[in-house]
């Protein structure tokens, strides 16, 4: 018995899907934004430093599992803090900043 060839292994079919990636991935005249979110437990800290051994230190003010979201395309990114320099106010990034980013 003889096996049937697999016609996405043959030279002209992985030219096809080479040339379609290339033509229509590679030339989108639309900007690309890439926004991801990641739940973060800012209470759970590692117990020590990978290189020296150390206990590891975090200063830490929440109190909770934060949503750090961000956003990045091939004019900038978002950028954003837990904590201000005066380490009261907790800062990040909003809504607001998003759709500014997006405009």
């Amino acid at each position: 018995m003889q096996r049937k060839k697999n016609k996405w292994n043959e030279a002209t079919f992985l030219q096809q899907r080479h040339d379609y990636v290339f033509n229509r991935v590679t030339n989108i005249v639309d900007k690309l934004i890439f926004i991801d979110e990641s739940g973060f437990n800012s209470q759970n800290n590692p117990l020590h430093d990978s290189l020296t051994l150390q206990a590891a230190v975090l200063e830490i003010n929440a109190r909770s599992i934060t949503n750090l979201v961000g956003a990045m395309s091939e004019d900038g990114m978002i950028y954003f803090e837990l904590l201000n320099k005066d380490r009261k106010q907790k800062t990040g990034t909003t809504a607001t900043d998003i759709c500014n980013f997006l405009v």
